[in-house]
C-alpha cells in the first residue's frame, strides 16, 4: 500500500500542488496533508485514483507535445526512397 512519502513523491514528481491533486482526485486538499502525514491510510481505490490521475496527466502531456510538433507518433513513410516520420505538426493533423 501506498504510504505518506511515497504519495508526495507521486504528486511532486508531476508538478501538482497539493490543491490540484486534491482537485483532480476529487477530494479535499485536507485529505491529501492527512495521506501525506501518515495520518490517514490511503486506501486501494485511492490508489486506482492515483494511478489513473498520472495515466491522464501523461496523456495530457503527450497530446501537448503532439500538437506542438515536439513530438512525433513515430509512424514511418517512405518518401524519396528513404522512410522519414510522419510529420505530425498541427498544420498536418
Amino acid at each position: 500500500m501506498m504510504n505518506g512519502q511515497e504519495f508526495r513523491a507521486w504528486r511532486q514528481r508531476l508538478g501538482l500542488t497539493q490543491l490540484e491533486a486534491a482537485s483532480r482526485l476529487g477530494v479535499t486538499q485536507r485529505a491529501i496533508a492527512g495521506w501525506e502525514g501518515d495520518t490517514t491510510p490511503i486506501s486501494r481505490q485511492t490508489e486506482l485514483a492515483i494511478w489513473a490521475v498520472e495515466q491522464r496527466i501523461e496523456l495530457e502531456r503527450r497530446l501537448e507535445q503532439l500538437e506542438s510538433g515536439r513530438i512525433t507518433t513515430g509512424e514511418k513513410r517512405k518518401r524519396d526512397g528513404a522512410w522519414v516520420d510522419v510529420d505530425t505538426t498541427p498544420e498536418s493533423i
